[in-house]
Order: C-alpha cells, then structure tokens, then sequence
C-alpha cells in the first residue's frame, strides 16, 4: 500500500492593510486629497466607509495631518516625520510643498465661493431693478386712470348742475300764470349766466389736467362734453341783453 503524498503547501497570501495602502499612497502622490479623492485614486479598491475609517488612524498615529477647508477636510503627509528620516530622499531638503498645496486650494476655493456669491448678487439686483421699474409704470398707469376717472366723474357732475340750472331758467322764462318779476329774473339769469361760465372754466381745466401734454380730443370724447366751439355757438352771441327792460 502506497504512502499518501503529503499535500502541498499552498503559498500564504500576502494581505496588505488598509492603512498601508492608504499610507503608501500618500507617500507616493505627495499632495492633500479628501476622503472620496483617496478612494477615487485608488480604484475603489477601498470602500469609503474604510477609507475614512483608515484615515483617522493614520491621523491619531501621527502619520497624516489633517486641515478642515469650507467644511471639507484634506489630509496629507506629515512631511517633518517621514522625510527628515531618509537622507537619501532629494526632496528632504525642500520645504513642505503639502501645506503650500493645502493653502492654494483653500485659497482657489474661497475664491470661488466669493465669485459665486458675487454673480448671485448681480443677478438680484438685476432682478430687483426689474420689477422695480414694471411696478413704477404700474403705478404710472393707476394714478393716470385714476386721476381720469374722477375727472370724469366730476365732469358729469358739473353738466348735470349746469342741465339743471338751464331747466329752471327756461321753466321761469315759460311762466306765464303768474307775474314776472324782472328783477329778480334778470339776477337768476346773471347768476345762471356766471354759474354756467364758472362751470365751464373747471371742465376745461379739469379737460387740462387729465389730458397733460396729450391731446384735448380724446378726453372731450371720451368724457363726452360738447365744447361750444366745437358746435359753432357763441357765448356772447348766445347772451341776453339783460339791460334792455321787458315788456
């Protein structure tokens, strides 16, 4: 009976740690990198959650530094403790390129966050000086039908006194059950007579403000007013000789 041939010894894995790999390549890069930098330069070879994990001890283990940047931390070699050790390192000598680095990109992200800041400014204010000129000529247009409007309401108004004034007039001078008092007919009608060209005189200053530089026509129109003028009558044509006696 044979001998059982003893079974091979397979060759032992050699298991590289976390925080060498981690380690070694920040010896190798030489520059600051977050979390997800290290893990995306790596390949994913290492999960985020390790990645951070290996990080802080590699930083309580005084191997890497950290700097907290705009609420982002960057870690990076610790220049003092592993090249002042290797003397045939050429880059012992030289100063710590890391916090240079480290600096630049706080300075170029700050920096970005301000011109962010500014554009966003900018672009309110254009904002604001629009909507503050439409309510400007929103307001311009309120005011103006406004003050159109209550022209034209005191317009009518004005007609109606005047409608009402010439019916009394023309009800006295069509009496004839009763005697007529001249005098007192000749005040009526001198009165009527101002009263009616008062009236006239605020329609057209009224007629004034509401059109402003614009024409005259459209707002006689729209107001509906008959200008004598415009039906060829004369005031003073139309007038009585109130210094004649009646019969």
């Amino acid at each position: 009976m044979s001998a059982r041939k003893p079974a091979a010894a397979k060759p032992a894995k050699i298991k590289e740690g976390v925080d060498d790999i981690v380690l070694q390549w920040f010896k190798d890069n030489n520059r600051p990198a977050t979390t997800q930098g290290v893990v995306d330069a790596l390949g994913s070879r290492i999960a985020k959650p390790a990645c951070q994990k290996s990080l802080d001890a590699l930083v309580e283990q005084t191997n890497l530094l950290v700097k907290e940047v705009k609420k982002a931390k960057y870690y990076y070699l610790d220049q003092a403790k592993f090249l002042a050790s290797s003397t045939e390192d050429p880059n012992a000598n030289k100063p710590d390129e890391t916090l240079a680095v480290a600096v630049v990109v706080e300075g170029t992200e700050a920096l970005s966050e301000e011109a962010a800041q500014l554009e966003e400014l900018r672009t309110t204010f254009i904002t604001l000086s629009k909507e503050e000129q439409s309510a400007t000529i929103h307001l311009t247009r309120l005011q103006s039908r406004r003050t159109r409007n209550d022209g034209q309401e005191m317009i009518s108004r004005l007609e109606g006194e005047l409608l009402a004034a010439q019916q009394r007039l023309s009800s006295l001078s069509s009496t004839t059950e009763v005697a007529i008092d001249w005098p007192l007919l000749k005040q009526q009608y001198t009165s009527f007579r101002s009263l009616w060209r008062q009236r006239r005189q605020i329609c057209e200053h009224i007629i004034d403000a509401v059109s402003g530089d614009g024409p005259r026509d459209d707002i006689i129109e729209e107001s509906g007013v008959t200008i004598d003028s415009a039906v060829q009558v004369s005031f003073e044509d139309s007038a009585v000789n109130t210094k004649k006696r009646g019969r």
